[in-house]
């Protein structure tokens, strides 16, 4: 399994995944990992810390990037109970 793939299958079960500073990854809640799943994780989880540290951590990170990218005239609408 990908890193990709890990980190969408722990977004489709409602884990999240927390990478800090000093390698370490947080995974909550960790009552939801399943063994299979538990060991894609640690077997990949270079890929994974990898993958995490290109995604922006907040929505004012998100927006910034955008802003970025496409000038300071980019809106966003959030999705109704996706407001962080």
């Amino acid at each position: 399994m990908s890193a990709a793939a890990i980190i969408n299958e722990c977004h489709q079960r409602g884990i999240r995944l927390f990478p800090q500073s000093d390698s370490k990854l947080i995974v909550q809640p960790a009552s939801k990992l399943t063994d299979e799943l538990r060991q894609a994780i640690r077997a990949n989880k270079p890929g994974i810390m990898a993958l995490l540290a290109t995604c922006p951590q907040t929505t004012a990170e998100a927006i910034a990037q955008l802003q970025a990218a496409f000038g300071s005239g980019v809106f966003i609408v959030p999705a109704p109970g996706r407001v962080q």
